[in-house]
């Protein structure tokens, strides 16, 4: 198939892309001017990218961790999450720790927790489709009211893009990951009026669903080292 010729990217590539495009959002909010082309250009049209792109590998993530390892993956993650929320509050928010907004770690760590949730709830005796359904909306809630409570990263919007990435895997598990992201991008489009996300449709539609390079860390330690090394040549340079 000629298409296929065209799938040229593996999940090593499309975390590539997606951590690049992160980058540009961050480059944008600390050394453009708002109201400017560029400003608008990084961070409205490229790095909108970054989270559609993250939301839907994290959920092909969680589908691959096996259970055995899915509570040192959520203690992973937690860790990260304080690690990096000095750097975030003072980089990005202004304060040396700030507790009015949480860095985008935390949301991950509540939509692993989410996912992990759904999946038991599947083998629950005695549930039937229709339970799980509501029983997995329930989770949502909660875990929605939690991301909010703690003013989370994208809290209502990021719950709603990993659970509805998870629900249309879940149940359409021949579809493929680009659809998957447009359900992604809807959700952020209804959230943020962010069409320019749908431009993360384009990597996925290249994917091959080859595994690639194992890059886990890129993501894990290079989130609070680029923000620490831009929140610090801000700093000295344009402050």
């Amino acid at each position: 198939c000629a298409y296929m010729n065209y799938k040229i990217f593996d999940r090593s590539h499309l975390k590539i892309i997606a951590f690049i495009t992160m980058m540009i959002d961050h480059f944008g909010l600390l050394f453009c001017k708002q109201d400017t082309m560029l400003y608008e250009i990084l961070r409205t049209v490229i790095g909108r990218m970054a989270f559609p792109m993250f939301c839907v590998l994290f959920v092909e993530g969680f589908l691959y961790t096996k259970k055995e390892n899915r509570l040192r993956h959520v203690l992973m993650l937690f860790i990260f999450a304080i690690v990096s929320e000095i750097p975030y509050d003072y980089c990005l928010v202004g304060n040396s720790l700030d507790f009015s907004k949480q860095n985008v770690m935390w949301t991950w760590l509540l939509g692993f927790v989410m996912l992990w949730l759904m999946d038991m709830c599947d083998d629950l005796p005695g549930f039937n489709s229709i339970a799980i359904f509501f029983a997995d909306v329930l989770i949502l809630g909660f875990m929605t009211y939690v991301a909010v409570h703690i003013a989370c990263d994208y809290n209502v919007c990021g719950m709603s893009c990993i659970w509805i990435a998870y629900y249309v895997k879940k149940y359409l598990s021949n579809i493929q990951w680009w659809i998957v992201c447009v359900f992604v991008c809807v959700i952020l489009t209804i959230g943020y009026g962010s069409y320019w996300c749908f431009l993360a449709v384009v990597p996925f539609a290249l994917y091959n669903g080859q595994q690639g390079r194992k890059m886990k860390c890129l993501y894990y330690v290079g989130y609070p080292l680029h923000i620490v090394i831009f929140g610090c040549i801000a700093k000295i340079f344009f402050s």
